[in-house]
């Protein structure tokens, strides 16, 4: 049973992000709903760490816990708030009887978070009610027709104050998840502003997508060695995860089309 639990929190990690919005986009297997997905998820957990220092709930006493967690505080649930956001996106754009599983996914995830004794059952289920709601009305806008690149300029104004809020009422504990959402918001929001509709335009083949990733995390790692350096240690995790941003949605993209170009031409040539 622990290793199930254990298992649970493996599936909203940075990392599986990371891949999962990363080859989801790629593969162009929905361009919108993971461009959706790369905006909602720093976002759910921009606007977590704002509730949190908003109630200041505690979580339940260390001598339950389990596993080790950055902040001290447990209301709302991290874990179950982006967890719900990511998969419930998932289940609503897919067809087939398997997306049942991700509602599992997102119980599972939930319950390993109490069970793990590090949130209360009233966390997880603020957590996963919060993440049903932005869902819910993410999903709305779009229907009633909002443009989807309109609509992350307008929700993108939103993570202004909140920002502003953190910053001047900084938990310290809680500046590693604040700084990996503003790397991911700023440059997610000037790619927005330069490339406009042409972040849709999407499609690179699976064997060069895997090499692609395989550099960006290595990359993204090598990175993570400049917390040493005295000058970056505070803005450490704005920069790798803006350049992950970078190279998810701008720089592997218009590589990728330029390769393809080239060797088009050269197709053409031959023949």
């Amino acid at each position: 049973m622990d290793t199930l639990f254990l298992f649970f929190p493996l599936l909203v990690t940075d990392y599986f992000f990371m891949i999962t919005i990363t080859m989801g986009y790629w593969l162009a297997l929905n361009p919108s709903l993971f461009i959706s997905l790369g905006f909602l998820i720093p976002f759910s957990t921009l606007l977590n760490c704002f509730l949190k220092q908003i109630f200041q709930f505690p979580r339940p006493d260390a001598h339950f816990h389990q596993i080790a967690v950055l902040d001290p505080f447990g209301f709302p649930s991290g874990d179950a708030q982006v967890a719900t956001v990511f998969w419930l996106m998932l289940f609503f754009n897919t067809r087939h009887l398997s997306r049942y599983l991700y509602l599992l996914i997102i119980i599972g995830v939930s319950f390993s978070r109490v069970y793990l004794g590090v949130h209360s059952f009233y966390d997880v289920l603020a957590g996963t009610l919060i993440g049903v709601a932005t869902v819910f009305f993410w999903r709305y806008q779009i229907k009633n027709g909002n443009d989807l690149l309109d609509l992350l300029k307008h929700w993108m104004l939103f993570t202004i104050p909140m920002f502003l809020y953190l910053f001047f009422e900084l938990q310290f504990d809680m500046a590693p998840m604040i700084s990996k959402a503003a790397g991911f918001l700023m440059s997610l929001a000037v790619i927005l502003h330069t490339q406009g509709s042409k972040i849709c335009d999407i499609h690179i083949k699976l064997s060069h997508a895997a090499i692609y990733l395989t550099v960006t995390l290595c990359l993204f790692v090598l990175l993570s060695q400049f917390k040493t350096h005295p000058f970056l240690h505070h803005f450490s995790n704005v920069l790798r995860f803006s350049f992950v941003v970078g190279m998810i949605f701008f720089a592997v993209p218009k590589i990728d089309s330029i390769i393809r170009s080239k060797n088009s031409q050269k197709h053409l040539f031959d023949t």
